[in-house]
């Protein structure tokens, strides 16, 4: 039998419906139709299009944003890495005496003299910081520098930029201005930005020139400036200094057998170099001192025995080889001697005593020698032996050639005799 509530089959004679519990006793005996079931409800569409739209929105609002975070960040480096920035970046460095900061902004020319350690020293003395209150960086398009227009003649290229920095310091009434000149070096920062340096051309000078004796060395804070390139004249040498930072050193001049030469140079552009001479140690102007008499007993004695002058050249600078008035003089000297009328007998001598005469110049030493001298002859017009005891003086003058010093005058002189 089948349930009348839900039409459910039950075992004939069963009193409730076992699924719904429907009283079954009053359901008639016949048998019927049993109902339909429910019509299927049509399936319902799935969720797919609508989660395609909202993860195609989500998508689109991820790339504006990822759009604009680029272009931001484009913003900021393209900032960051102007020649404007790194202008004010440079000036701002300087400003608080900051040199190693300042040095990297720079673009220098390649030069063993322009290291940023000589850069830090050379501005060693420059710290008092500025302290300013208002601050602009103008284009030099915006601004009239007719009277800049020599400093930009040598800057004209047309990747280079200028800028005028202006400030007012605090406490001032009045604003200050310098020009800051940037170039791009050729490469890139990033793949996509110039790289831009700072030209400070007032920084350095070029072609600096010291002028030393051909064996001495030339240092800088002690450092040795190569001299492999240096030209040479007549016992100096003249170093050139390509290009070297405004500002102070310690110069040195050092040489073998001489006193060293210090000062502290003040490098600016009114500096083209100097010409230095060294003085003699002591202990070689005592050792000269003996050399020059050795050298007058040795022609001396040489003028006596009638040598010619090459036999005693040796002691000699080269320069005098072509010096025929130092071998004329000689032979004066030997004429003199040999002179009947003179009829001198003996030579003698001593005690040799040497004090520098003048400042030495182009590697040459000068002195003044006095000396003990014994002549002894017989009288011309009586044939009487006699003798002359007095002090002589002797002009000598030294030049360094290959380690040793050689003569470049004739000491002796026709006139020292009776």
């Amino acid at each position: 039998m089948y349930c009348a509530n839900c039409g459910a089959k039950n075992e004939d004679g069963a009193k409730f419906c076992l699924k719904c519990g429907h009283s079954l006793k009053e359901e008639p005996t016949s048998t019927p139709n049993p109902p339909f079931p429910n019509p299927p409800k049509p399936p319902k569409p799935h969720g797919n299009g609508k989660a395609i739209l909202k993860l195609i929105g989500t998508i689109s609002v991820e790339l504006v944003v990822l759009v604009l975070l680029i272009f931001g960040a484009y913003k900021i480096l393209d900032n960051r890495f102007s020649p404007k920035t790194i202008a004010t970046d440079y000036w701002k460095a300087t400003a608080d005496c900051e040199w190693s900061e300042a040095y990297d902004y720079c673009d220098f020319p390649e030069s063993t003299f322009l290291t940023k350690e000589l850069y830090v020293a050379a501005n060693a003395d420059n710290t008092e910081p500025i302290h300013y209150k208002s601050l602009t960086i103008k284009s030099s398009n915006q601004m009239d520098y007719e009277d800049y227009n020599e400093y930009l003649y040598n800057l004209k290229d047309q990747d280079q930029k200028t800028y005028y920095v202006q400030y007012r310091k605090r406490g001032a009434d009045n604003t200050t201005g310098e020009y800051i000149t940037l170039t791009k070096t050729g490469k890139k920062k990033y793949l996509f930005w110039n790289e831009w340096k700072v030209v400070p051309t007032n920084s350095w000078v070029e072609n600096l020139s010291y002028t030393i004796p051909v064996d001495a060395s030339l240092s800088l804070n002690d450092k040795v400036i190569d001299d492999s390139s240096a030209t040479t004249d007549d016992g100096q040498k003249t170093i050139t200094i390509p290009y070297l930072f405004t500002g102070k050193y310690q110069l040195q001049v050092t040489e073998d057998g001489m006193k060293p030469y210090s000062e502290y140079v003040d490098v600016s552009y009114s500096t083209y170099g100097e010409s230095i001479n060294l003085l003699p140690s002591e202990e070689t102007l005592a050792a000269l001192g003996e050399q020059a008499g050795t050298d007058i007993k040795f022609l001396l004695e040489s003028a006596l025995q009638g040598k010619s002058f090459k036999e005693v050249q040796d002691v000699f600078a080269s320069t005098v080889m072509d010096n025929s008035t130092v071998k004329n003089d000689y032979q004066d000297v030997v004429d003199r001697i040999q002179n009947k009328d003179l009829k001198l007998t003996g030579l003698d001598v001593s005690d040799f005593n040497a004090t520098l005469d003048g400042q030495p110049y182009n590697n040459e030493i000068s002195m003044l020698v006095t000396a003990t001298w014994n002549e002894y002859y017989i009288n011309y017009w009586d044939e009487a032996d006699n003798d002359l005891d007095t002090n002589r003086q002797f002009y000598v003058t030294y030049r360094k050639e290959d380690g040793q010093w050689k003569l470049t005058n004739l000491p002796i002189d026709s006139y020292h005799f009776v």
